[in-house]
């Protein structure tokens, strides 16, 4: 059997693909694949047109990445798959297709907070296959990777802890394991972060991740720049609108190659908690015109559901995602500015 797993370019992601290996290899999902491939689609851009796919594959498995079913099914034609299973627990469409097996609570009404990431959500359905250390530790990977600090306002934080407690680490400790594997995407790299699930297999502890000389350097780069750009938006590149209930909508542009745009808007929306945050970056892979986009996320740590956001997204012609707290989009940058108009539109008349 031949296995393609699809999966997201962040920590979550690269966890959860890493879990799929070994239980793939211990013949969860049949017969153990004579050949495993794993590829992340173009970082920042939600399309499977991206993928840098070889040959046939018999199953094709996806990870914490949403895709119009449309698209799905075209990939599983595609590679001329039998079988297709879909891991996510973000908002999106169920597929309810032969021979395709989509597991995501959240569309089922589960509670988010009991899947924190598609790696716990892996762990938990394949609990009886899951019982090595190492399982144990990609599994809180994706979850801390995924909630950073706000894990330990979910039940998962005892799971958490006890974990941090057996591998003598702190939790500010493990925020540096997160940070290391994010920096491969953080550059931009689709063949590092591919590689980092590789890494993680042999990484049967947090602190083996701590040795990776390469993943040290990119994140002490992608660590300036953020703290660069988080300066900027407080300094000087935001502006302020107020919805028609008088909520705060805090906008802030950037100009930057790194895909941080999701941690600049995280570390706004932590020092905002009032606010609806809206970051938009404009030097998204500028180096070739045909690969220019404009970036959006916007997270609030407010009571409020943003997934209404990316109906509205998909409609002016973006890609988009997200959860409640946040939505990222991506549009080329003729739509980006029309779109950027009606987001503004939108959160003052529906905030």
């Amino acid at each position: 059997m031949r296995c393609l797993i699809v999966h997201h370019w962040d920590a979550d992601g690269i966890s959860s693909a890493a879990l799929l290996y070994l239980l793939l290899r211990r013949g969860v999902f049949g017969e153990p694949p004579a050949k495993i491939t794993n590829v992340t689609p173009k970082i920042g851009i939600y399309s499977l047109k991206s993928l840098r796919l070889q040959g046939d594959y018999d199953l094709v498995i996806f990870a914490d990445i949403c895709f119009p079913k449309e698209e799905v099914l075209r990939l599983k034609r595609f590679v001329g798959a039998e079988e297709l299973w879909i891991f996510d627990h973000h908002v999106q469409e169920e597929i309810q297709e032969a021979s395709v097996t989509h597991v995501n609570p959240i569309i089922k009404g589960e509670s988010r907070e009991k899947y924190p990431s598609a790696s716990w959500l892996l762990a938990e359905h394949f609990r009886n296959y899951v019982t090595l250390p190492h399982c144990e530790f990609l599994k809180v990977l994706g979850a801390v990777g995924d909630l950073e600090g706000g894990i330990k306002k979910t039940k998962a934080y005892q799971d958490v802890k006890r974990f941090l407690d057996g591998v003598n680490m702190s939790f500010e400790e493990f925020l540096h394991v997160v940070e290391l594997v994010d920096s491969n995407y953080r550059v931009g790299c689709n063949e590092c972060v591919e590689d980092a699930v590789l890494k993680l297999l042999e990484a049967e502890k947090p602190q083996d991740v701590l040795k990776v000389k390469e993943w040290r350097e990119r994140a002490e780069n992608v660590r300036a720049e953020i703290e660069k750009c988080v300066s900027g938006c407080n300094e000087q590149q935001k502006q302020e609108i107020k919805t028609a209930s008088g909520c705060n909508v805090l906008i802030c542009e950037l100009d930057t190659r790194l895909h941080i745009i999701s941690a600049v808007t995280r570390r706004l929306a932590a020092a905002n908690p009032e606010k609806i945050v809206v970051v938009v970056n404009r030097g998204f892979e500028m180096e070739r015109e045909q690969d220019s986009f404009v970036q959006i996320y916007v997270r609030t740590h407010l009571a409020l559901d943003l997934t209404p956001l990316i109906q509205l997204c998909r409609a002016k012609g973006c890609s988009a995602g997200g959860k409640p707290e946040v939505v990222g989009v991506v549009a080329s940058p003729d739509v980006g500015t029309d779109f950027l108009r009606s987001l503004k539109e939108f959160l003052t008349r529906n905030f």
